[in-house]
């Protein structure tokens, strides 16, 4: 019986670097999805114990006197406790689309909050912080704690790079931009982001961290949190920005906001 040769179907070129993307963006997505779900229970199981610390902190507040420092540093407690409750709903809202209801916001004061937040940190790395803020404040329509985590985030990863070097430069950059959109701009002197890194800094799980100190969500949901707020984040290059920074500086951050009532 004569063999007959198979009949040959039509071709199509494989991209295989559209296929490795793809498995890519699927191991992403399963971690997102996994992430939604390890958030939640951590926020349930974290809640209970904020509970007593709320509860203890403001008996002893109410032994306190009223003008005493100690009493400021335990209404601070309170207030970060609140704060700390505040992100452990979100994070059970994480796999959920939650309204947000914004107001006006005086980004100086989310500055100058979040920079006593870590004022610990920069004494600690001997660090020249450099802070120009607008002089008679800004008003930006969004939510205070979720503008303070994006600072918070964008700051304290500066205090990373600057660990270790002698009298590094952080400094925080208020502008009122064109009228319509507050500008602020956040640098360090570290040792910067490598060219090659510079499009995945945004993206969930990337990190140049140790793996003890970064988890690579950081950026990813500052970035998220902005753009809830009609803004943008950006990572930069000092010479693409119009503005003068100090000798040697390699990392530049710019968040964009539009002004209340813009």
């Amino acid at each position: 019986m004569e063999k007959k040769e198979p009949i040959a179907g039509p071709h199509f070129p494989v991209d295989f670097s559209e296929v490795s993307e793809l498995k890519r963006l699927l191991i992403q997505a399963g971690k997102m999805a996994e992430l939604g779900i390890v958030s939640a229970s951590l926020a349930h199981e974290l809640k209970q114990p904020l509970v007593g610390i709320k509860s203890f902190v403001q008996m002893l507040l109410e032994e306190m006197r009223e003008d005493g420092t100690v009493r400021k540093r335990g209404e601070q407690i309170l207030k970060q406790a609140l704060r700390m409750e505040e992100l452990l709903n979100r994070m059970q809202r994480f796999s959920h689309t939650p309204e947000e209801a914004f107001g006006p916001v005086n980004v100086n004061e989310v500055i100058e909050e979040t920079l006593e937040l870590l004022r610990f940190r920069v004494k600690k790395f001997n660090v020249n912080l450099e802070k120009q803020l607008e002089p008679n404040g800004v008003m930006v329509e969004g939510d205070f704690n979720q503008l303070q985590q994006v600072f918070f985030n964008l700051i304290d990863n500066g205090l990373d790079a600057l660990e270790g070097l002698e009298r590094g430069i952080l400094g925080i950059t208020i502008r009122a931009g064109d009228g319509r959109r507050l500008v602020v701009y956040i640098y360090d002197t570290g040792d910067g982001i490598h060219h090659d890194d510079r499009e995945r800094v945004f993206q969930p799980f990337f990190t140049t961290k140790d793996s003890y100190k970064g988890t690579g969500l950081g950026l990813f949901i500052s970035r998220a949190i902005v753009e809830a707020h009609s803004g943008t984040l950006e990572y930069l290059y000092p010479e693409e920005v119009e503005e003068p920074f100090p000798p040697g500086v390699r990392t530049v951050f710019r968040v964009m906001l539009p002004l209340s009532g813009k």
